[in-house]
């Protein structure tokens, strides 16, 4: 196989490892509320955790922890990334003892999918525009009927 195809399985990869991350998170943080009786109490502690885990990680590669300084002068809604995994995590741990883990996480890759095709649409943030066409249409239909044939 030629090197820039084995950098697409790798980055492909990467992608993969990602979304498995999404999953073990709202598992393990779903098993966390039965301990801490609610959705934002565990979604704070997760925070909390991850917090301790790139302090750690920032010292372990030497880099400053000193964000805020370049942080202040940026757009206010730059700030806000964090929100939406706390809405994330909130949901899909109120979500998963109701419907499941899979039928949950397919509703949240859908849902991905129909934003990120809205956001390639426009061009949103700054990104190369790329247009809605049927056959990404049909795909996110796809994952739509999927998650019914899942929850079946």
């Amino acid at each position: 196989m030629p090197a820039a195809s084995w950098s697409v399985v790798a980055l492909a990869a990467l992608g993969i490892f990602a979304g498995a991350n999404l999953a073990f998170q709202a598992l393990v943080n779903t098993q966390l509320r039965a301990f801490v009786a609610t959705p934002l109490r565990s979604s704070f502690v997760s925070y909390v955790g991850g917090t301790i885990c790139c302090l750690i990680l920032l010292a372990a590669t030497r880099q400053s922890a000193n964000v805020f300084d370049p942080a202040m002068r940026t757009n206010w809604w730059l700030w806000t990334g964090g929100i939406y995994g706390l809405v994330y995590l909130a949901i899909v741990i109120w979500l998963i003892p109701k419907l499941g883990a899979a039928p949950v996480l397919a509703l949240v890759i859908a849902g991905q999918m129909v934003a990120s095709l809205c956001f390639d649409h426009v061009g949103l943030f700054g990104i190369l525009p790329r247009s809605i066409d049927l056959a990404k249409i049909v795909g996110v239909g796809c994952l739509v009927v999927g998650v019914f044939l899942i929850r079946r």
